[in-house]
């Protein structure tokens, strides 16, 4: 068996939506009635917009990608000079980005030198590529140039500054390499000493005894194998310390700068003066508005 509503609980339903269909009533009224008013906000709103928006300094942009730099460890094996997200926190200190002001050299006599500090240092940003060793950078300049050579001074410094934190291992390679170089050219030396005092028929010249003939052979074929593995291992280390520059950390996309300013864009000024007008105008409607059964009351 079904009970159906009693009056009390219907009436508040009812009540309310003729209060939203009144209300709604009451502001399209309000909205009808100052129309004019309404539009001429939002010219005047949209055409100040539009002033701001030449008035304002222009801003450029320019991108590039950049690839993380590896280091390369014993057995073919590499690791990562810093993290990608480590490289992005870097370029947000204070310090790495003087040193980019420092690097552009722009004279403190400029008029706009804090404009142009200003806004490089607050425009530098870097944001990681998900699942790769790749980040993004970009920054804005007063023009194109400023955008450009801003950017190139930005990768400059990352890049000596990765080149710092790998410098102690390229270093102990070439350390490496000279000793193993110099130990090949010591045993080179030993072994056509050898060769010259052995006859190719194995014989020794200087001593015609067996036994030391046998000794002289032996050290000759230690000598070769010493020699081998010396040569070997100048090859790893020449290759391991090529690997510093072929692994650094470099760009993987030419730096790009807008063609057009990308602040201020008209359009979009417009847009938020237009808004800004319609929004001003709606509400000045409805505190100016007075509905005429309230006058006639």
């Amino acid at each position: 068996m079904t009970t159906e509503p009693t009056p009390h609980q219907t009436t508040p339903m009812i009540r309310d939506t003729d209060n939203s269909l009144l209300d709604l009533s009451y502001l399209w009224c309000a909205v009808v009635h100052s129309s004019k008013l309404i539009g001429s906000l939002v010219i005047v709103c949209s055409m100040i917009a539009v002033i701001l928006a030449l008035l304002l300094p222009k801003q450029w942009e320019a991108y590039t990608t950049l690839r993380m730099g590896r280091l390369p460890l014993e057995k073919d094996e590499y690791k990562l000079i810093e993290d990608p997200a480590q490289t992005v926190e870097r370029i947000k200190l204070n310090e790495f980005k003087e040193m980019i002001i420092s690097d552009l050299n722009v004279p403190t006599t400029d008029k706009n030198y804090n404009k142009r500090t200003g806004l490089i240092t607050k425009s530098l940003k870097g944001s990681v590529i998900p699942n790769t060793d790749f980040i993004n950078l970009s920054i804005r300049g007063l023009n194109q140039q400023d955008a450009l050579k801003a950017l190139h001074t930005t990768v400059n410094e990352i890049k000596a500054a990765h080149a710092a934190i790998s410098n102690p291992l390229k270093i102990r390679v070439e350390q490496e390499l000279k000793a193993t170089t110099e130990n090949l050219a010591s045993n080179s030396i030993e072994l056509a000493t050898l060769k010259n005092k052995i006859e190719p028929s194995n014989v020794y010249k200087t001593v015609a005894g067996f036994s030391q003939t046998i000794v002289a052979i032996k050290l000759l074929t230690d000598t070769e194998k010493n020699h081998q593995s010396l040569k070997n291992q100048q090859i790893i280390s020449t290759a391991r310390l090529a690997a510093f520059d072929e692994q650094a950390t470099k760009q993987v996309s030419a730096i790009t700068v807008s063609k057009n300013p990308v602040f201020p864009k008209l359009n979009i000024f417009l847009l938020i003066g237009a808004l800004f007008g319609l929004l001003t105008g709606v509400l000045v409607a409805i505190f100016k508005y007075e509905d005429p059964a309230d006058k006639k009351a």
